[in-house]
C-alpha cells in the first residue's frame, strides 16, 4: 500500500487541539498520504470515502493514530 491508493480519513467534532496533534503525528510518516478531516457531526466516514477516490481508505479519529510504518504494511 502507497500513498497513491491511499487516503486517511478523520473524523472530528470541536476537538481542534487533538486534531492538531493528530495531523502532525500523521505527517511523520514517510509518505505524504493525503489526509481528509471531516466534520463526525453527520456521516462523516461516508463523505470522507466518497470524496477520498482512492482504493482504500485509513480510518482515524480526531485522537488516534498509527505508528509511521504501519501503513505502508
Amino acid at each position: 500500500m502507497n500513498a497513491t491508493d491511499t487516503t486517511i480519513v478523520i473524523t472530528t467534532r470541536n476537538r481542534a487541539d487533538s486534531l492538531e496533534h493528530t495531523l502532525t503525528r500523521l505527517t511523520e510518516h514517510g509518505e505524504p498520504w493525503p489526509i481528509f478531516v471531516v466534520d463526525n457531526a453527520a456521516a462523516g466516514r461516508n463523505f470522507g470515502v466518497q470524496a477520498a477516490g482512492t482504493r482504500y481508505v485509513a480510518f482515524a479519529d480526531d485522537d488516534s493514530w498509527w505508528d509511521p510504518a504501519s501503513l505502508a504494511r
